[in-house]
């Protein structure tokens, strides 16, 4: 924010209203009934919701080594079922949309 001298411009007033939209479907906040979810499952959804919301808002390439570097089990979605851990999530964290990305963006 300090670098900003003056006000935005329309053009990063529009990116920066997607980016927050975007978010409130792609972001994990780590609410109790996900992390319910999360002591049952090795899966690490949080994390990997928190890679690529680092990889798509600050355009962080490290996120895609980090993803890597969890083990196989932990970026594995396959074995669970994303649409109805998305509906258990109280702020309904769009974790198939987040899978999907993940895959595309580090794979």
């Amino acid at each position: 924010m300090r670098a900003f001298k003056g006000p935005l411009k329309m053009a990063q007033l529009e990116l920066l209203r997607e980016t927050m939209l975007a978010s409130r479907r792609t972001l994990c906040p780590g609410c109790p009934s996900c992390q319910q979810q999360a002591a049952a499952l090795e899966l690490a959804f949080s994390d990997v919701a928190r890679l690529v919301m680092y990889y798509e808002q600050d355009g962080n390439l490290g996120a895609r080594d980090q993803y890597r570097g969890l083990s196989t089990a932990q970026r594995d979605a396959s074995r669970v079922d994303l649409v109805a851990l998305r509906q258990a999530c109280r702020f309904k964290t769009d974790y198939p949309e987040i899978f999907r990305r993940a895959e595309r963006y580090f794979t």
